[in-house]
């Protein structure tokens, strides 16, 4: 996860819900990055920083899948 000046986001609070069920959740690492493993489905993923507006987003899997971002 990186910020608008292409710099790593530490420690952003990412939580993958279904629903109002949280799924998974994880910060991001010192380098942004962040991993979830999760069923197929429909979820929405949040985003949320101390300093920045929170950001949510719908996303799907098609089957058991293993998110990675950087």
């Amino acid at each position: 996860m990186v910020d608008e000046q292409g710099q790593a986001v530490e420690y952003a609070t990412v939580v993958l819900l279904k629903g109002s069920d949280q799924v998974a959740g994880m910060a991001t690492d010192d380098t942004g990055r962040f991993v979830l493993k999760v069923p197929s489905g429909e979820y929405t993923l949040s985003v949320q920083y101390l300093g920045f507006d929170p950001s949510c987003g719908r996303c799907r899997s098609r089957r058991t899948t293993t998110w990675a971002r950087s």
